[in-house]
């Protein structure tokens, strides 16, 4: 029979797509797509602390090029991050300096 909703294959799209792509409409996220929510997973998880790695694993690709494409790190976490390090450095070195 006709495919009315096709997806970029040309196949016929399953149910849950299809409840999904609606969900997002009724919730005003008209260019809101799955794949969409796959990079949002993927930088959320990376931003919680799972190595690049593992989010690999838990998205299934085979190369860990195609995760660093979706695990987008925020320029505002890269820096807390970076700061972060800095004090721990700075502590450490300031501990060692009382000491001797």
């Amino acid at each position: 029979g006709l495919t009315v909703f096709a997806n970029k294959a040309g196949e016929r799209r399953g149910y849950s797509a299809i409840a999904i792509r609606k969900a997002f409409r009724r919730a005003g996220l008209d260019d809101c797509t799955i794949h969409t929510l796959r990079h949002t997973h993927a930088t959320r998880l990376v931003q919680n602390g799972l190595s690049i790695q593992e989010v690999k694993a838990v998205l299934g690709h085979t190369d860990i090029r195609t995760t660093m494409r979706y695990a987008h790190l925020e320029q505002a976490v890269v820096t807390r991050k970076a700061r972060d390090i800095v004090n721990v450095l700075n502590a450490v070195n300031f501990s060692a300096e009382g000491r001797a």
